[in-house]
Formats: structure tokens, sequence, C-alpha cells
């Protein structure tokens, strides 16, 4: 008999919207998804065969980094390798075989979800309930109050590592980025496309995220540019360690700034979009000029349409035809890194010119 609705608990804002982005990837039989005030209520015609699917697809998305989000504690609780133990999993030796057997034996969790059998009080769980445990007059029973089940602590950890998008450089600690979905639940192939596309390309290109912290704006519009998905999302930096977390998060509307590009630059293949990304780049990783931060913040005030493209636009001609003038006979500095620069942020502006 094919089960038609599921109801989760809730435990975590961070680990409900881990949730909530894993039945994402159920798109074939998941119908609706209603968020209550304490629960999830998952509807669709078959949930079993749109669960299995979700979780086979999680396990093929952790990328290159396949290791769940699991502390040492994690691995050692009871809980845990009961849940383990209800999946066929005590035996296996990789991460990613932990969401392959809970595809394959999602009936089990199903029907421990109905029995109310609860799953494992993981880091990535009770997280945001650190600091609160640390303060004077707190009581940490909220480990009492906590109760998902096995279903959803899988899920979590397969919307974690789907999600997952890398790890962007820092001097002292490599934070994971994880995006995820704020939007209400739609079917929508996009975005298991552009998370294949995004995991599967040539990582000589790419081996570290850029820093998203450095500045949100940028960021932002790094992320609209590479990652193809028109939702608003969530943009996590999560430390991984003895404990798992979230040191910084920021909200951004990632279809509003794809209609914004598309609209001032119009459409960009590989070749076009290559300036604007060397530009944001240089601006995230604190390697850029005063003129190259002045122009990208004009731009995404443009492209937001906070601002009119005009002043963009001259600054972008400006500071190129000025150097242009004075390198006119220099081959040598016309290859220097500062005239590429100012030629990248000519290159954009000709795209809003249309030329």
């Amino acid at each position: 008999m094919s089960v038609s609705k599921i109801c989760l608990n809730r435990v975590s804002p961070f680990s409900d919207l881990l949730v909530k982005s894993f039945l994402f990837l159920g798109q074939q039989g998941i119908d609706y998804v209603e968020e209550r005030r304490n629960t999830f209520a998952i509807y669709g015609k078959n949930l079993e065969v749109a669960l299995k699917e979700a979780f086979l697809l999680a396990a093929d998305l952790m990328g290159d980094y396949k290791r769940l989000p699991l502390t040492g504690n994690d691995r050692r609780e009871k809980d845990f390798k009961e849940m383990l133990k209800a999946i066929g999993a005590t035996s296996i030796q990789s991460d990613d075989g932990v969401l392959e057997f809970a595809g394959i034996n999602i009936s089990n969790l199903i029907n421990n979800n109905e029995k109310g059998i609860r799953g494992p009080l993981i880091a990535l769980i009770k997280s945001e309930y650190y600091e609160e445990s640390r303060t004077p007059m707190f009581s940490s029973d909220y480990e009492k109050v906590l109760n998902p089940s096995q279903l959803y602590v899988l899920m979590a950890l397969g919307g974690y590592v789907t999600f997952r998008l890398g790890r962007s450089k820092y001097v002292r600690k490599n934070p994971s980025v994880v995006v995820t979905i704020e939007d209400p639940f739609t079917k929508d192939k996009e975005i298991i496309n552009a998370l294949f596309d995004f995991k599967t390309e040539d990582k000589s290109k790419r081996k570290y995220l850029p820093r998203a912290i450095t500045s949100k704006w940028a960021f932002s519009l790094w992320l609209a540019l590479n990652f193809n998905i028109s939702h608003v999302v969530k943009v996590n930096l999560v430390d991984e360690g003895n404990r798992i977390n979230v040191k910084e998060s920021f909200i951004t509307d990632l279809k509003r700034l794809r209609s914004g590009i598309n609209r001032t630059l119009g459409a960009l293949d590989e070749k076009k979009a290559r300036p604007i990304n060397s530009l944001l780049l240089n601006v995230l990783n604190q390697n850029a000029m005063s003129e190259e931060i002045q122009f990208t913040k004009l731009l995404y005030e443009t492209i937001n349409g906070i601002n009119l493209k005009y002043d963009t636009i001259i600054l972008g001609s400006r500071g190129y035809s000025l150097l242009l003038s004075d390198l006119i006979n220099s081959a040598q500095k016309k290859a220097s890194n500062e005239f590429k620069r100012y030629e990248n942020m000519w290159k954009i502006t000709k795209l809003m010119l249309k030329i």
C-alpha cells in the first residue's frame, strides 16, 4: 500500500531548512509540503518511491567530499547505531552508503516515523542550542524536548550534503558553504540539474569557493551566475569538526538577481560571464582595486533595480579609456594585471551597452 502522507516533527531552524531543501529532490512523487508550526506534512501519491529517489540522488550528489557532518560522539551514540540498524547499514564503510541504504530501506524509516521511534540527536540538529546551553541559568534539558525521528535525521543529513556546494577558503578554517532553499516546496527539476552541473564542473577551475562573508552582495551575484536556480536561498557558512557550528548566514534572492542579470547584461554564455566572475572573485578574495569594488557595488545595485545603469557605465568606461590613453604605446603595460582588470570592467560595460 502506497504512502500518501508523512508528518515530521520540526526540531531546529537550520535542520528544518535542510529537511525542506532535501524534499526538492523528490520531484516525482511529492505533490506539496505543508509547513506547520511544529511539523512538516508531506503529501504525494507514493511518498515511499519519492523519498527513495531523493536519498539515492543525495548519495550521488555528495560530490568529492564524501563525508557526512557527524562528530565522533554522534557515531558512538546508541540511537545513531539503532538508526543504522533500521536501514541495514551497520557494516558499511563509506558515508555515502548510509544515504543509499536509507533509500533502499525507506519503508523501515517511514514505519519507525509512524511509531514515534526517536532518532539520534546529532550535532547537526542541536547546533543552534549549544550556546544557549552554556548560558547561566539556562537548562540543558532541551534535549528531552527535541524529538526527531530517524527519517528526519537522515533527511537533514541528505539535505546538508546535497546543498553543501563546497568549502570557502580562509586563513584558519575552510567552512562549508551550504545553500538551503527558503521558498515553499514546488516541483522544479531545475534544482536537481543545477546541483549536478555545479558539482560535476571541472574542479581544476575551482578548488575552493570564494569567501562568502567578505561581501555578501558580491557573493550573491557570484552565486546567481554560477548556481543555476531561481529561488530565495539562505547561504550558511558551517564549521565542521568536534562541533557543527553555523558561524554566519544570510538570505539572498537568486530569482531576482538572475532576472536582473538577464535584463541588465543579456543572456550570458561562459565567455561573456568570464570577466564578471573574474571581477567578483577579486572582490570576494580581497584582491580588488578600489575602482573594482565601487564598480561591483554599482553593478549589484543596477541589477537589483536600485540604481540606473548609467553611473555604472560611466565608471566602467572612464577607467578603461584613461588607462588606454596612457598605455597606448606600451605593449608591456597593456599585458599588466591592472590593465586586464580595467579591461574586464569595460567588457562588462559593453554588455550593458549591448555592443
